[in-house]
This record gives C-alpha cells, structure tokens and sequence, in this order.
C-alpha cells in the first residue's frame, strides 16, 4: 500500500480523494494540490511509483473499509471526496 504516518505533510491539510484517477477527481486532485493540500488519491487503477509527485497514490477498493478506515487513521485525513 506504501503509506505511513511519516508521508504526511506537516503544516498541511490533508485530504483523500476516492476516485482519484478519474476524470473529476484528477481536476479535483490538481486544484487540492495548487491550494497546498497534502493529497492522497485511492483508486482501483493502479499508478506507476512517481518520484516528486505532490501526490500520494494508493491502489485499491473503496469498498474495502477496513483499509479505508487504517488510511484515515494512518494518514490523518481531515477531509475525504468520495468520487469512487
């Protein structure tokens, strides 16, 4: 999955967005960012590792609550967009 609490941004708000690779949720990732939000996408499509990306990219099910509910936790998400 690739996440740990270390990967968030001190200082930031962070937001996940669920459906994230997807039309509406790539232009919403995008404004997130240009607004300083630390943002982590989860979505079914799996994305190649990209280092530097402002982004972080987590491959999976949205139906999967357990893993939604260790990424809130994890992460500390203040704020989710429910695209999926």
């Amino acid at each position: 999955m690739g996440m740990n609490e270390e990967s968030t941004q001190k200082g930031r708000a962070t937001a996940l967005v669920t459906g994230g690779r997807g039309f509406i949720g790539t232009q919403l990732v995008e404004k997130l960012v240009r607004a300083g939000c630390h943002v982590v996408s989860l979505d079914s499509q799996p994305v190649a590792a990209m280092s530097g990306s402002p982004v972080t990219h987590i491959h999976g099910d949205v139906r999967d609550a357990g893993m939604v509910e260790s990424i809130v936790r994890k992460l500390r998400i203040e704020t989710i967009y429910d695209l999926a």
